[in-house]
């Protein structure tokens, strides 16, 4: 048992390591609003993309720019950043801002740590946030959520020279990505016509998901030294605004457990975060999250309990839809007597597991 404690730690120290790897993806870097140099651009999240770009030209050698020492930068396929400085709180600061919507008003977006950022023009290199805020009210000792229009505000403001928006703006409750480009195009179709407007954003993916069925071995040092089969059906969910390379995974696992002449079963339904690393055929992934189980004996529930799961593996995909998922795993977990109300000893357990995974 601890030897695979210790290869678990060994292989999250390597994906961890992994996570500095690059993804250079075709784009184009923008010395100039009007100029351009092709070459490869290094892909990562939202949030690292706001911070600096990474550019390899044909001598494979990297330079990276911060905003401001370029103008911008555009994947081919995908987004396209542009240097900004966005004002808030009394203080500008210097990024690189996701250019969503160009023309008479424009409309850029931003990530991080606090979360997601629509910005809109200050001035002529500055912006400045469309500010949304929930409203906190308490009455006779109650908390209640009301209605917050501060960012409907902005927006009149911004958009204050096609008053036929205002009622399309009051219908805004939560500003995203959908309804202030929506809103933006809207604009320029009524006060322009169709012309000069360039909407650079492209739609994800709404909805995909990866399926994948498991076999795997799994030991209860607790109670056996012996191996049990688990089975496992899968579900993977694409994240793929948050990052193009996570997934939320759930789904049904099932393997007996015998105890001296006892049979158990445990049922688990998994709720994990999963992290692909940027590799075309051989790709480290790395899981973590939760399991609810269900203990069984003689189809009789016998303790409840939640799994602490943590699993890296690789998947190999010789082609895009189908790949092959190998993995090992390590969990602890406390069971609930369900009579006596009541936790009981915390126990671990490790597995090795192999799987087919359809990638739609």
């Amino acid at each position: 048992m601890k030897k695979v404690l210790i290869a678990l730690v060994m292989s999250f120290n390597i994906c961890l390591n992994l996570n500095g790897q690059s993804d250079f993806r075709p784009g184009f870097i923008m010395p100039k609003a009007n100029d351009s140099i092709g070459g490869l651009i290094d892909y990562r999240n939202d949030r690292k993309n706001s911070e600096h770009c990474v550019y390899r030209d044909n001598s494979k050698s990297s330079v990276t720019y911060n905003p401001f020492e370029i103008y911008g930068y555009r994947f081919t396929e995908g987004k396209f950043y542009i240097s900004k400085y966005i004002r808030k709180n009394g203080r500008i600061i210097p990024s690189f801002v996701e250019y969503l919507v160009k023309g008479k008003k424009n409309l850029y977006y931003k990530r991080d740590e606090a979360g997601s950022h629509f910005l809109i023009d200050y001035s002529n290199d500055t912006v400045i946030e469309i500010v949304y805020k929930v409203d906190h009210i308490y009455r006779d000792g109650v908390e209640f959520i009301g209605d917050t229009k501060t960012h409907q505000a902005y927006l009149k403001a911004y958009f204050q020279d096609c008053p036929a928006l205002s009622k399309e703006i009051e219908t805004i409750k939560v500003p995203n990505i959908s309804n202030l480009v929506s809103l933006t195009k809207e604009y320029h179709h009524l006060t322009y016509g169709d012309t000069g407007c360039v909407v650079f954003y492209k739609k994800p993916y709404k909805f995909r998901v990866d399926l994948e069925f498991r076999l795997g071995m799994i030991m209860y040092p607790e109670y056996s030294e012996t191996l049990n089969l688990q089975y496992a059906g899968l579900v993977h969910f694409w994240l793929p605004r948050s990052n193009e390379r996570m997934y939320v995974i759930t789904g049904l696992i099932y393997s007996p457990l015998k105890v001296y002449d006892l049979t158990y079963s445990i049922y688990k339904i998994p709720l994990k975060f999963e992290y692909l690393f940027p590799f075309r055929v051989l790709i480290p992934r790395f899981e973590g999250g939760v399991n609810f189980m269900v203990l069984t004996e003689n189809k009789k529930q016998a303790g409840i309990g939640i799994d602490f799961p943590i699993s890296v593996g690789v998947l190999i995909c010789p082609v895009r839809f189908i790949g092959l998922d190998l993995s090992v795993e390590g969990e602890f977990f406390p069971f609930v007597d369900i009579q006596n109300f009541k936790f009981n000893q915390i126990f671990t357990a490790y597995s090795f597991n192999a799987g087919i995974c359809l990638r739609f």
